[in-house]
């Protein structure tokens, strides 16, 4: 299970863009503020869901048994920016036990990250991690940005007694090209 260890930080830039997109005055108040700043942050929840990528810079933690064949294991969200730390949770309910980085390597892949191992681990282990494309917001791709951003306002405007929201087409082609591709061998 993947948890996040802090919300997406709405920081300064992202409020200013969060404003502007919005056409916020900065007469409308802390109680405007502190809405738009959540259907911000809903807005990236469900573009993430929806892509498994990580648009706002934080941090995770989640717990994974290494493939036996690959000493590996995939990211359930990407992109990985950097491990800051890796436990080992012995099966026997022993004591865990920090593991030294330079034993595991990022590899970026087609849309996700995978982590490497040098050497096999049979123990359930616990990453922490930074994820996202950069440090900043600036980071993220622009179009990834722009879909925040819109369905921002979408979920801003949005009223409870409305009927259930739906993205707009246009927040859909936005984010097309960033879903991962499931390939299967389907039946004709």
């Amino acid at each position: 299970m993947l948890i996040e260890t802090s919300p997406p930080a709405v920081t300064p830039e992202m409020d200013a863009e969060i404003a502007a997109h919005l056409r916020l005055s900065s007469g409308f108040g802390l109680d405007r503020t502190t809405e738009a700043r959540a259907a911000f942050r809903a807005a990236i929840a469900n573009i993430e869901a929806s892509i498994g990528l990580c648009l706002a810079p934080r941090g995770f933690v989640f717990r994974r048994r290494l493939s036996a064949s690959t000493a590996s294991v995939e990211a359930p969200i990407s992109p990985v920016r950097s491990l800051t730390s890796v436990m080992r949770i012995p099966s026997d309910g022993g004591p865990a036990a920090a593991l030294d980085l330079s034993l595991f390597t990022l590899e970026a892949g087609a849309g996700r990250t995978r982590i490497r191992s040098r050497i096999q681990f049979f123990d359930i282990l616990e990453f922490t991690f930074d994820a996202g494309f950069g440090p900043e917001w600036a980071d993220t791709p622009a179009d990834l940005r722009r879909a925040a951003l819109m369905l921002t306002g979408d979920m801003f405007d949005g009223r409870p007694d409305d009927e259930p929201a739906r993205a707009p087409a246009s927040i859909g082609a936005l984010i097309a090209p960033w879903r991962p591709l499931r390939l299967s061998a389907g039946a004709r």
